[in-house]
C-alpha cells in the first residue's frame, strides 16, 4: 500500500478539472440569464458584423414593429403595418445595375407583404455625399409595359429628405393589394430633377402630372408637361375619365436604347398608383412623334380604368381587348397630330384582311390598322361616341365583337360601307398594285376565272383580284367589251357589292372606275390592253364570314341579241292562292328560236326589243297570242336598267269573235345585274336573295277576264306582300 501522500497530486489535478467545468457551466447560464429567448433572432443571412461600426442585421419584425437592418439599408416598420411576425427577404442589387451612373447609393430588393397598413420608412446613406440637386427615392415593381407586349417596372419616385447622415422617405402602403408578397426595388437617385408637383415624402393628391428626368434632359421636362396635359385634356374631352387616379401621373425620362421606341405606359401589378408612363430621353428631338406617343400613351392610362380585371392581372398581361385598346390609341393620336400614325403605316391592309385577326398576326399589329375603323365611327358617330366600347367592355363585355356590336348596333350592317369608305378616301387604293395574288390573265376571248376561290377557310373583309390583258391578242374589233361576273359571297341587300379601279402604267397611279353589283361591263378594253395597264375588283363582303367568292373575266364582241325570253315567278301575290308564274313569250307556244327581236346600241347603252302575235286552235278555242319585250341594258355596269314586258292570252269561241276568257299579265322592271352565260345565253336575274321585290319591280299586274252566263268576270292582282319570294330570270342571245 501506498503512502497517502503520494495520491495528492493526482486528486488536485482530477479537482482542479471539475472546478474548471463548474466554472464554464455558471458562466454560460449567467450569459443566458441577461437575454430574453423571446428576443433571439435567427437571421438567415448570417451575421456579417464581427467587431465593425454597422448595426446588425436583423430582417425580422413582430407585429409590435421595430427596425430591419439590412447592409445600409434600414426600414423602420411602424406598430401593427404587419398582420403577424414577419421574415422580409431582402437583396443587395449589383452597383449600376438598376440605375446605372445615376445611383447615389446602394439598391436592394426586398418583399413585404402587399397588405402591409401603415407606411414603412426607408433609409439610406448615399454612396458618397451629394453636393448638388435632389436626391430621390425609387420605388420600383414589376409592371406591364401595353404598347411592348413585354414585362417591365414602373416606380413611384419620392424626394427624400435628409436627417443626418441619411435619406429618409416612406413607402405608403396600398389601397388595392391582395395576399401575397410584393416585391420592390429601392435606392436613391442622383442627378435627376423633378417638375412642380413631387412632395417629399407622398404624391401630391388630384390629377396633374409630374416628369422626373435626368438633369441633363429637364430642359425639355414642361414641354412634355405640357404634352401630357393636353393629352389628357382631349381625352376628357371626348368622355374619358381619369377620375379613379389619386395621384400625379409620373413621367419618367430614361434612355432607352432601342431606335423605333419613344415610350410606353407601365402597369403595375402591385398599385395602380404605381402606373406611370415612360419617355424615351434619346428621342426627345422629335417633336411630332413625341406628342403622338404621349397622346397614345395616355390613352392607355385612361382604358386601364375600364378594364374590369383586377390590378394584379392587369400588371402581368394584355387582356382579350388589346387590339380594340391599340385602335383607339392609334385613332386618339389624330385628336393632337395631323396625319397618320407611324404604327398606323404598314398595317393599313388590317381592316381589309377582316375584323378580326388573320392566324398568326400580332394583335397589337392588328389594332395599330384597325385605327381606321375607330375613324370611320367617329366621323360618323362623333369622337365622344368611341369611349362607349370602353364603357360597354367595364360592363363585362365577352369579346371586343360584342363591344363593338353593343356601342354601334349598326356597325355590322354597314359594314360594308365602311370597306368602301376605307379603300377609296384611306389610302388602301394606291397600295392595290402591291396586291401579290396571281392575277387574272385575259390571253384570247375564252372566259378566264379565279384560280381559286376566295375565303372559304376563315372570315374576311376584302378581297382584290387584279386583271391583265395580253398585249399581243388580236381582237376582233375595236367594240370588244369585257363582262366582269363575281358569284358567291354575301349579298348586301342588292348583290355582290364590288369596286373597280384602274392602274395607269404611265402615271402610275389608280383611279377608281366605278362601283357595281355581281357583275360590270367594261368597254375601253383596247386602251388597257395598248397601254398595257391593269384592272383591279375590290370585293366588299359585307361582314367578315367564312364564304367563298368566284371571279370570272370574259372577252366579248359588243352583244347583238336577236332573241329573248322573259320569266317570273312570285309566292306572295296579294289574294292570289299559290304560286303565280309566267314567260314572256311562253315556250309552250314558242321555241326559244323563234322568239326574235333586235338589238340598237348608242354609247354603252344597248336596247332589246321583240314583238309577235301567232293565232291558232287551241283546246276547241280560237286562240290568240301577243307578247312584247323591250330592254335597256347599260353595258357598263350590265345591268338591264328598265326593261318591260307584256303577254295577253286570249280565247275566243270557235268561229266567232264572242271572249271566252283573257289573261293579260303586264311586269316593269330594272335594277336586274347579270349572273352569267348559261348554255350560250347571257343571263339576267334576281331573286328575293339580292333584295326585296320592289328593289326590281316597279309595276305588276295580272288580269283575268272570263265570259259567264252573259257577263265578263274581271280580277286583277297588281300588288305582292312585303316580303314576297319572287325571282326574275331574263336570257338572251344571237342565234
Amino acid at each position: 500500500m501506498k503512502p497517502i501522500f503520494q495520491f495528492l497530486p493526482a486528486v488536485e489535478k482530477k479537482f482542479r478539472f471539475v472546478l474548471h467545468v463548474v466554472f464554464i457551466l455558471l458562466f454560460a447560464v449567467a450569459l443566458g440569464s441577461c437575454s430574453d429567448a423571446d428576443d433571439e433572432i435567427d437571421d438567415p443571412g448570417g451575421t456579417d458584423n464581427p467587431g465593425g461600426n454597422e448595426p446588425k442585421e436583423n430582417v425580422k419584425v413582430g407585429k409590435e414593429g421595430g427596425e430591419i437592418v439590412k447592409g445600409k439599408l434600414t426600414i423602420i416598420v411602424p406598430a401593427d403595418a404587419f398582420e403577424a411576425n414577419m421574415t422580409l427577404e431582402i437583396s443587395k442589387q449589383a452597383a449600376g445595375a438598376v440605375m446605372q451612373n445615376y445611383e447615389a447609393s446602394e439598391y436592394y430588393k426586398i418583399k413585404v407583404p402587399q397588405n402591409f397598413s401603415k407606411p414603412l420608412t426607408i433609409q439610406l446613406p448615399v454612396i458618397k455625399a451629394v453636393t448638388s440637386g435632389d436626391v430621390f427615392v425609387r420605388f420600383a415593381v414589376f409592371g406591364f409595359q401595353v404598347s411592348t407586349q413585354q414585362e417591365s417596372q414602373t416606380a413611384c419616385w419620392v424626394k427624400a429628405k435628409k436627417e443626418g447622415d441619411v435619406y429618409v422617405a416612406d413607402l405608403q402602403p396600398s389601397g388595392e393589394a391582395a395576399e401575397g408578397a410584393a416585391e420592390f426595388t429601392v435606392g436613391l437617385v442622383k442627378d435627376y430633377q423633378a417638375s412642380a408637383g413631387l412632395e417629399t415624402r407622398a404624391a401630391t393628391p388630384g390629377l396633374t402630372c409630374v416628369v422626373i428626368a435626368p438633369s441633363k434632359y429637364s430642359d425639355h421636362s414642361e414641354k412634355l408637361k405640357g404634352w401630357a396635359t393636353d393629352a389628357i385634356d382631349k381625352l376628357k374631352a371626348t368622355g374619358f375619365s381619369f377620375d379613379k387616379r389619386k395621384s400625379p401621373i409620373q413621367i419618367e425620362v430614361k434612355e432607352i436604347q432601342k431606335p423605333d421606341n419613344y415610350g410606353y405606359f407601365v402597369a403595375s401589378w402591385w398599385d395602380s398608383e404605381y402606373n406611370s408612363i415612360q419617355i424615351n430621353a434619346l428621342q426627345l428631338a422629335k417633336t411630332a412623334e413625341m406628342k403622338r406617343t404621349m397622346m397614345h400613351e395616355m390613352t392607355h392610362f385612361t382604358q386601364y380604368y375600364y378594364d374590369p380585371r383586377s390590378t394584379w392581372e392587369k400588371g402581368r398581361a394584355s387582356g382579350d381587348f388589346l387590339w380594340m385598346d391599340e385602335a383607339v390609341a392609334v385613332w386618339a393620336e389624330k385628336l393632337y397630330v395631323e396625319g397618320i400614325s407611324s404604327v398606323q403605316q404598314g398595317n393599313q391592309y388590317c381592316p381589309v384582311d377582316g375584323f378580326f385577326p388573320l392566324p398568326g398576326e400580332k394583335i397589337d399589329t392588328h389594332g395599330y390598322g384597325m385605327a381606321a375603323l375607330i375613324q370611320w365611327l367617329a366621323k360618323k358617330y362623333g369622337d365622344k361616341k368611341i369611349v362607349s366600347l370602353h364603357e360597354k367592355q367595364f360592363e363585362k363585355a365577352t369579346s371586343v365583337y360584342e363591344a363593338f356590336n353593343q356601342a354601334f348596333p349598326d356597325l355590322f350592317k354597314e359594314y360594308g360601307k365602311f370597306l368602301k369608305d376605307y379603300v377609296e378616301e384611306g389610302g388602301v387604293k394606291d397600295l392595290l398594285p402591291g396586291v401579290t395574288r396571281p392575277r387574272l390573265y385575259v390571253a384570247d376571248m375564252n372566259e378566264v376565272s379565279s384560280g381559286e376561290p376566295f375565303g372559304g377557310k376563315q372570315p374576311y373583309s376584302v378581297f382584290i383580284e387584279r386583271i391583265g390583258i395580253n398585249p399581243d391578242i388580236k381582237l376582233p374589233s375595236n367594240q370588244v367589251t369585257m363582262s366582269i361576273t363575281v358569284t358567291g359571297g354575301e349579298s348586301d341587300g342588292t348583290g355582290q357589292a364590288c369596286g373597280l379601279f384602274r392602274y395607269s402604267n404611265e402615271t402610275r397611279k389608280i383611279s377608281k372606275l366605278a362601283d357595281f353589283h355581281d357583275s360590270y361591263g367594261f368597254s375601253d378594253v383596247v386602251n388597257v390592253k395598248d397601254k398595257r395597264d391593269q384592272l383591279y375588283v375590290v370585293y366588299y363582303h359585307p361582314y367578315n364570314k367564312v364564304s367563298q367568292v368566284k371571279m370570272t373575266v370574259k372577252l366579248d364582241d359588243k352583244p347583238d341579241f336577236n332573241v329573248g325570253m322573259f320569266k317570273m315567278t312570285v309566292d306572295g301575290l296579294v289574294n292570289y292562292s299559290g304560286s303565280f308564274s309566267t314567260l314572256i313569250p311562253d315556250e309552250s307556244y314558242f321555241q326559244f328560236k323563234e322568239m326574235k327581236g333586235k338589238t340598237t346600241s348608242a354609247g354603252t347603252k344597248l336596247t332589246y326589243t321583240s314583238s309577235l302575235s301567232r293565232e291558232l286552235v287551241e283546246y276547241g278555242y280560237d286562240a290568240v297570242h301577243q307578247w312584247d319585250l323591250s330592254l335597256e341594258i347599260d353595258t357598263k355596269t350590265n345591268k338591264i336598267v328598265s326593261g318591260s314586258a307584256k303577254e295577253v292570252k286570249t280565247r275566243f269561241y270557235r268561229n266567232t269573235t264572242t271572249l271566252s276568257r283573257r289573261y293579260t299579265t303586264s311586269v316593269q322592271f330594272g335594277n336586274i345585274p347579270f349572273r352569267a352565260v348559261t348554255s350560250g345565253r347571257d343571263t339576267f336575274g334576281a331573286t328575293k336573295a339580292d333584295g326585296k321585290m320592289d328593289n326590281y319591280v316597279t309595276t305588276f299586274s295580272y288580269k283575268t277576264e272570263e265570259y259567264s252566263a252573259g257577263t265578263i268576270k274581271t280580277k286583277v292582282f297588281d300588288s305582292w306582300n312585303a316580303n314576297a319570294d319572287f325571282s326574275i330570270t331574263i336570257q338572251l342571245d344571237n342565234l
